[in-house]
């Protein structure tokens, strides 16, 4: 399997962290390294996985002013189909949390996007019909307001064919979203 979907993002400690899927259904894995060190061979840690869900994709990472890390993604397809968010700390990853369960059979879910302003997370994603169409059913929308430990209610946010949804907290706070149509 190969590297699908990779993700990236800096720290203040000068250390870099990559998070990617082993294809659109497989595995979620992590490696970090200081960033002098990311373009050596023997830079990087050996990779691990983020969670025991065996089937993930749309991995996106983000690290907030107090330099935590955060991570959304989903599980496609399976009994273990949803949304997922889970912080890093204390060298491993916790806390996962489903934000949204699918029930089998009826969408997938694909396309996350994430923002973190204090213990506030935002999450965006797409329902999306089951292969091989893939269409978008909609871009939904859940927050945690106590650090990704628990959930609002997914809230569709776009018409049924929203797709490609990316978010942002802009410097004066306020919460922006974006999707094609």
């Amino acid at each position: 399997r190969g590297l699908w979907a990779p993700t990236i993002i800096g720290n203040q400690d000068q250390k870099l962290t990559i998070a990617w899927s082993e294809s659109p259904g497989g595995r979620i894995y992590y490696s970090q390294a200081y960033e002098r060190d990311a373009g050596k061979s023997d830079g990087w840690q050996e990779r691990l996985p983020i969670s025991d869900i065996e089937v993930g994709g749309w991995p996106v990472i983000i690290s907030d002013q107090a330099n935590q890390i955060g991570l959304a993604f989903t599980a496609p397809y399976n009994e273990d189909r949803g949304v997922y968010y889970s912080s890093y700390s204390g060298g491993s990853w916790k806390n996962r949390q489903l934000i949204q369960k699918s029930a089998a059979g009826t969408f997938m879910v694909r396309d996350t996007a994430l923002a973190v302003d204090g213990n506030h997370v935002y999450v965006t994603w797409v329902n999306s019909g089951l292969p091989p169409s893939m269409d978008a059913l909609g871009v939904y929308f859940s927050k945690s307001d106590d650090g990704g430990r628990s959930w609002a209610d997914p809230l569709r946010i776009s018409f049924p064919d929203g797709d490609n949804p990316r978010i942002l907290i802009s410097p004066s706070g306020n919460l922006h979203a974006v999707w094609t149509r």
